[in-house]
């Protein structure tokens, strides 16, 4: 009697920590999937972010640079013309 008992005690043991096993198994192969999935959509807006701001302040220097070049000449330019129409 005592070892018939003995025995579902063990088969209740061993089925709990199967399930324990195959839940902490399950568990950890979720987490590091939505681990994954997090890092990759926070890298890519990370990602994307970093780029919008780095292409606009490039284009923004590379705009102000090129603007004050090309008016730089206009200006120049216009003095230039004004002062020779002036002379005649």
């Amino acid at each position: 009697m005592e070892s018939a008992l003995t025995h579902k005690h063990s088969t209740i043991m061993k089925s709990g920590i199967d399930s324990y096993k195959r839940g902490y198994d399950e568990g950890r192969e979720d987490g590091y999937k939505q681990g994954e999935e997090k890092g990759y959509h926070d890298g890519y807006e990370e990602g994307n972010e970093e780029g919008f701001n780095e292409g606009f302040r490039k284009g923004s220097n590379h705009g102000l640079f090129t603007g004050m070049i090309i008016g730089s000449f206009s200006v120049f330019l216009g003095i230039f013309v004004m002062t020779a129409v002036s002379r005649k």
